[in-house]
Protein backbone atom coordinates (compact mmCIF):
# COMPACT_ATOMS: atom_id res chain seq x y z
CA UNK A 1 0.00 0.00 0.00
CA UNK A 2 1.34 3.43 -0.99
CA UNK A 3 2.26 5.95 1.87
CA UNK A 4 -0.29 8.24 0.47
CA UNK A 5 -3.25 5.81 0.39
CA UNK A 6 -2.59 4.58 4.02
CA UNK A 7 -2.63 8.54 5.18
CA UNK A 8 -5.47 9.21 3.27
CA UNK A 9 -7.25 5.54 4.57
CA UNK A 10 -6.33 7.02 8.20
CA UNK A 11 -7.61 10.33 7.51
CA UNK A 12 -10.82 8.62 6.29
CA UNK A 13 -10.92 7.64 9.79
CA UNK A 14 -10.75 10.56 11.46
CA UNK A 15 -13.22 12.59 9.20
CA UNK A 16 -15.71 9.63 9.16
CA UNK A 17 -16.12 8.86 12.41
CA UNK A 18 -17.22 12.38 14.95
CA UNK A 19 -16.77 10.95 18.05
CA UNK A 20 -12.71 10.30 17.00
CA UNK A 21 -13.02 13.42 15.16
CA UNK A 22 -13.91 15.04 18.23
CA UNK A 23 -11.89 13.38 20.31
CA UNK A 24 -9.14 14.23 18.29
CA UNK A 25 -9.75 17.57 18.01
CA UNK A 26 -10.41 18.11 21.81
CA UNK A 27 -6.49 16.65 22.07
CA UNK A 28 -5.34 18.83 19.55
CA UNK A 29 -7.28 21.97 20.91
CA UNK A 30 -5.16 21.44 23.97
CA UNK A 31 -2.41 21.36 22.39
CA UNK A 32 -2.07 17.46 23.07
CA UNK A 33 -0.83 15.93 19.73
CA UNK A 34 0.67 12.75 21.69
CA UNK A 35 -3.00 11.94 22.63
CA UNK A 36 -4.80 12.36 19.41
CA UNK A 37 -1.86 10.11 18.12
CA UNK A 38 -2.87 7.72 20.82
CA UNK A 39 -6.48 8.14 20.26
CA UNK A 40 -5.92 7.34 16.64
CA UNK A 41 -3.70 4.33 17.42
CA UNK A 42 -6.53 3.29 19.30
CA UNK A 43 -9.15 2.93 17.15
CA UNK A 44 -6.92 1.50 14.34
CA UNK A 45 -6.09 -1.27 16.93
CA UNK A 46 -9.51 -1.99 18.10
CA UNK A 47 -12.03 -1.59 15.01
CA UNK A 48 -9.37 -2.95 12.27
CA UNK A 49 -7.56 -5.80 13.61
CA UNK A 50 -7.85 -7.72 10.41
CA UNK A 51 -5.47 -5.05 9.30
CA UNK A 52 -1.39 -5.21 9.18
CA UNK A 53 -1.00 -3.00 12.00
CA UNK A 54 2.90 -3.09 11.25
CA UNK A 55 3.24 -2.07 7.91
CA UNK A 56 0.60 -0.26 6.64
CA UNK A 57 -1.00 1.29 10.25
CA UNK A 58 2.00 1.33 12.00
CA UNK A 59 2.74 4.48 14.45
CA UNK A 60 4.89 6.13 11.57
CA UNK A 61 1.71 6.18 9.68
CA UNK A 62 -0.51 7.21 12.36
CA UNK A 63 1.68 10.01 13.60
CA UNK A 64 1.77 11.24 9.59
CA UNK A 65 -1.72 11.35 9.52
CA UNK A 66 -2.33 13.36 13.00
CA UNK A 67 0.72 16.00 11.43
CA UNK A 68 -1.38 15.72 8.22
CA UNK A 69 -4.89 16.10 10.07
CA UNK A 70 -3.49 19.14 12.65
CA UNK A 71 -2.29 21.17 9.76
CA UNK A 72 -5.25 21.17 8.38
CA UNK A 73 -7.57 21.66 11.69
CA UNK A 74 -5.07 24.63 12.57
CA UNK A 75 -6.06 26.44 8.84
CA UNK A 76 -9.06 25.47 9.48
CA UNK A 77 -9.67 27.56 12.94
CA UNK A 78 -7.91 30.07 11.19
CA UNK A 79 -10.37 30.40 7.54
CA UNK A 80 -13.13 30.29 10.85
CA UNK A 81 -11.60 33.60 12.79
CA UNK A 82 -11.38 35.37 9.19
CA UNK A 83 -15.04 34.28 8.37
CA UNK A 84 -15.84 35.93 11.80
CA UNK A 85 -13.96 38.91 10.93
CA UNK A 86 -15.64 39.60 8.17
CA UNK A 87 -19.26 39.05 9.16
CA UNK A 88 -17.90 40.97 12.21
CA UNK A 89 -17.37 43.60 10.10
CA UNK A 90 -19.90 43.64 7.82
CA UNK A 91 -22.05 44.32 11.15
CA UNK A 92 -20.70 46.88 12.72
CA UNK A 93 -20.14 49.06 9.28
CA UNK A 94 -23.78 48.22 8.81
CA UNK A 95 -23.99 45.96 6.27
CA UNK A 96 -26.18 42.57 6.87
CA UNK A 97 -24.29 39.79 7.41
CA UNK A 98 -22.84 38.47 4.08
CA UNK A 99 -24.36 34.60 4.65
CA UNK A 100 -27.67 35.97 4.14
CA UNK A 101 -26.97 37.66 0.76
CA UNK A 102 -28.18 34.88 -1.45
CA UNK A 103 -31.27 34.91 0.39
CA UNK A 104 -32.08 38.63 -0.50
CA UNK A 105 -32.28 40.63 -3.81
CA UNK A 106 -30.10 43.62 -3.07
CA UNK A 107 -26.86 42.94 -2.01
CA UNK A 108 -25.16 46.27 -0.50
CA UNK A 109 -21.30 45.55 -1.10
CA UNK A 110 -20.50 43.00 -3.78
CA UNK A 111 -16.83 42.62 -3.10
CA UNK A 112 -18.13 42.06 0.81
CA UNK A 113 -20.26 38.61 -0.46
CA UNK A 114 -17.74 37.68 -2.88
CA UNK A 115 -15.17 37.86 0.01
CA UNK A 116 -16.74 36.19 2.36
CA UNK A 117 -17.82 33.10 -0.01
CA UNK A 118 -14.31 32.46 -1.03
CA UNK A 119 -13.73 32.36 2.70
CA UNK A 120 -16.39 30.16 3.44
CA UNK A 121 -15.74 27.67 0.67
CA UNK A 122 -12.40 27.09 0.97
CA UNK A 123 -13.35 26.55 4.77
CA UNK A 124 -16.13 23.87 3.41
CA UNK A 125 -13.38 22.36 1.36
CA UNK A 126 -10.65 21.86 4.18
CA UNK A 127 -13.45 19.30 5.94
CA UNK A 128 -15.01 17.85 2.68
CA UNK A 129 -11.63 17.25 0.80
CA UNK A 130 -8.60 16.35 2.48
CA UNK A 131 -6.53 16.49 -0.65
CA UNK A 132 -7.28 19.95 -1.41
CA UNK A 133 -4.99 23.11 0.03
CA UNK A 134 -5.20 26.55 -0.66
CA UNK A 135 -2.43 27.46 -3.23
CA UNK A 136 0.34 30.10 -2.20
CA UNK A 137 -1.73 33.07 -4.09
CA UNK A 138 -4.80 31.98 -2.32
CA UNK A 139 -3.02 32.35 1.46
CA UNK A 140 -1.85 35.96 0.47
CA UNK A 141 -5.59 36.62 -0.36
CA UNK A 142 -6.61 35.50 3.06
CA UNK A 143 -4.06 37.93 4.07
CA UNK A 144 -5.05 40.60 2.56
CA UNK A 145 -9.33 39.80 3.62
CA UNK A 146 -7.26 40.01 7.30
CA UNK A 147 -6.00 43.54 7.13
CA UNK A 148 -9.47 44.67 4.69
CA UNK A 149 -11.39 43.69 7.59
CA UNK A 150 -10.15 45.35 10.64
Amino acid sequence: MADNETGNELLDYIYNKDSLRTEIDDYLEDGCKIDAIKSLQHEVLTYHKSRNIRGSHSLKYIRNAIDTYYRRFLLGKKLQKLSKRIEEWATTNNWENPKYYGKIEFQPNHNLHWDWKLVDKHNTLMVADYNWLPSQDEFKKYNVLWRKYK
